[in-house]
């Protein structure tokens, strides 16, 4: 018998799948694994209420990179213990561009655009003042689990995410609808590459062959629709040897993590931050009372056959260091 978070008596549990190699490539599987088991978690703990909340991942590329990680790799347990000690906006704070080369403000925490005017004609950007942070009430690892201690904790609290070695499903060997069944390699050991979300469990009603259920972050035109199977009892993949859980506090901590917005055309605060709430924010997001706004980019025209660069040079705009709120 099975269990699926995706149909749990006619209720999905789960939140939207996710690309991590969109607008640019950024290799950051670990951020992507974490992020959904926590979007997922997160809505089991509400009771999948409305609104569905999506944690703004491209904070922890801004911010968490000593503890989580950069493009260039990272894992899910550094994520789980980031948002445990500074916790995390929504996604419409902060829209994933898939760069880690941003510095840590207020701004890229959380952020708004004022309309165009005669004297800003591309519009004013600026960090927002008030809004929402989710954080883990606590995180812990499983190594080398049993099938029956992730089946418990995946039942009792919503997915976990675990490593993988993942050169079984690239270059277009998974196919929708296989089981993933790879044995061991030459070496004798998995090659954890690779970090993804298990979000529960079946049996194929065919060959009777038991599976994980596993989400990956690839986008929904990769697997099926963004998903595969791992047959599950053998380790398969590697899937069955570093897993990490953390439990989400459903209730957001309201508070002004920004500098005052309250003259703004969409003030997000009503009174200036307090004394408190400006340490607070100094010490986790290089808080500055007065901030220099930011002015967008004009895009570049897509005259060039590097679409690679072009999506940099659109997402990555060229400002001083002292400007980089």
């Amino acid at each position: 018998m099975g269990f699926d978070w995706r149909d749990v008596n006619g209720t999905s549990y789960v939140t939207a799948d996710l690309n991590q190699h969109s607008p640019v490539y950024c290799g950051s599987c670990y951020l992507h694994g974490a992020i959904s088991t926590l979007n997922d978690r997160l809505k089991i703990a509400r009771k999948a209420q409305f609104p569905e909340i999506n944690l703004a991942r491209q904070v922890v590329l801004n911010c968490g990179q000593s503890v989580a990680g950069s493009c260039q790799g990272g894992g899910d347990r550094g994520v789980y213990i980031f948002v445990h000690k500074s916790g995390l906006p929504d996604d419409t704070c902060q829209p994933y561009t898939a760069l880690s080369s941003y510095a840590c403000s207020p701004y890229r925490n959380c952020m708004n655009c004022e309309p165009p005017t005669d004297e800003a004609p591309l519009g004013i950007c600026y960090p927002v003042q008030s809004y929402n942070r989710y954080f883990v009430s606590e995180y812990g690892r499983m190594v080398n689990p049993s099938v029956h201690e992730m089946k418990s904790e995946i039942f009792h609290r919503g997915p976990i995410s675990c490593s993988i070695d993942c050169s079984s499903v690239t270059h277009g060997k998974y196919k929708p609808g296989d089981i993933v069944t790879t044995s061991l390699p030459a070496s004798g050991e998995w090659d954890l590459d690779h970090v993804i979300s298990v979000v529960g469990w079946g049996v194929d009603p065919e060959s009777g062959l038991e599976y994980w259920v596993v989400r990956n972050s690839w986008g929904t035109f990769w697997g099926d629709q963004g998903w595969f199977k791992v047959a599950l009892g053998n380790n398969t993949i590697g899937i069955e040897s570093e897993c990490n859980w953390a439990v989400m506090d459903p209730n957001p901590v309201r508070a002004n993590f920004g500098p005052s917005d309250t003259d703004r055309e969409f003030a997000s605060g009503s009174e200036p931050p307090s004394h408190g709430e400006i340490k607070f924010a100094k010490k986790f997001f290089g808080f500055v009372e007065n901030p220099i706004e930011i002015v967008p980019p004009q895009p570049p025209a897509f005259a060039t056959n590097d679409l690679h660069k072009t999506l940099v040079d659109i997402r990555k705009p060229k400002l001083p260091e002292t400007t980089e709120l």
